[in-house]
């Protein structure tokens, strides 16, 4: 049994404090580093590859796959978007990690689990219209005359499949978790409000335009300009977060530093 000479009598120490809060602040101002440059630079990619991407809204499945089978980037440009959702994946980690105020970091939680799994998701969709369609464009446009019908019923399948995978992922991932990353920045202390209504704007439209493509499939085509809009409002949101979240880190350092 420890004596009673073994327990610290009085006050602690604000110095002793302080240095039980440093390890602490150190974690969490390198969690934010790391969030802010991945955001930072995966919303960059993705506003770049999604400007090279079409997003035709007179959609023709034979100039699809003709302009496919022709391009040499359409590849190396969703390999950019894969890594630029692996990079915004890491923001939005690091964001839900390092939010401590409640119910915010309560509803960024369940924003990071919506994130996680609609961004699955769109990393399947996105493989799918770079590499699958990509083979399937060069057979259909290989393809012998007599076999040209069956190729491009082959290619409309594979379309379809993809643009449904695509709008699930588009309704939980640009939908729901944006929306609820917005909630949580409304409800913390942490960010701007405004911040967080835009993320809340993006999040409802997405969502919005993702059910209406589920349920209307390719042949609601009419709703990709808005489907662009939305996330285009969401790749800025995650862009001006990045940009928060480093400049909070080196506020965060200059506190470690003077403590």
């Amino acid at each position: 049994m420890a004596s009673t000479a073994d327990v610290p009598s009085g006050p602690v120490p604000i110095t002793r404090l302080a240095r039980s809060s440093a390890p602490a602040r150190t974690s969490r101002s390198l969690l934010l580093r790391i969030g802010g440059a991945t955001g930072v630079l995966g919303a960059l990619l993705a506003l770049v590859a999604n400007a090279l991407h079409p997003h035709p809204s007179d959609f023709q499945l034979e100039a699809l796959l003709q302009a496919i089978a022709l391009s040499a980037i359409w590849g190396p440009i969703h390999l950019v978007l894969i890594f630029s959702l692996l990079l915004i994946f890491g923001a939005l980690l690091a964001l839900t990690l390092t939010l401590d105020d409640e119910p915010a970091a309560t509803v960024a939680r369940f924003a990071c689990l919506a994130v996680l799994l609609g961004g699955a998701l769109m990393l399947v969709s996105t493989a799918m219209d770079g590499f699958a369609m990509s083979q399937i464009a060069r057979s259909w446009a290989d393809a012998a005359p007599a076999e040209k019908a069956s190729a491009l019923r082959i290619a409309a399948a594979a379309e379809d499949l993809q643009y449904a995978v695509y709008s699930l992922s588009s309704v939980i991932f640009l939908g729901i978790g944006i929306f609820l990353y917005g909630l949580t920045m409304i409800l913390s202390r942490a960010y701007p409000k405004l911040l967080g209504w835009l993320a809340v704007v993006a999040g409802a439209g997405a969502f919005v335009v993702g059910i209406a493509q589920v349920l209307g499939g390719p042949e609601f085509r009419a709703a990709e300009v808005f489907d662009v809009l939305f996330s285009v409002l969401s790749t800025v949101w995650i862009l001006v977060t990045g940009v928060l979240m480093w400049r909070k880190a080196r506020g965060e350092q200059t506190v470690e530093i003077r403590a």
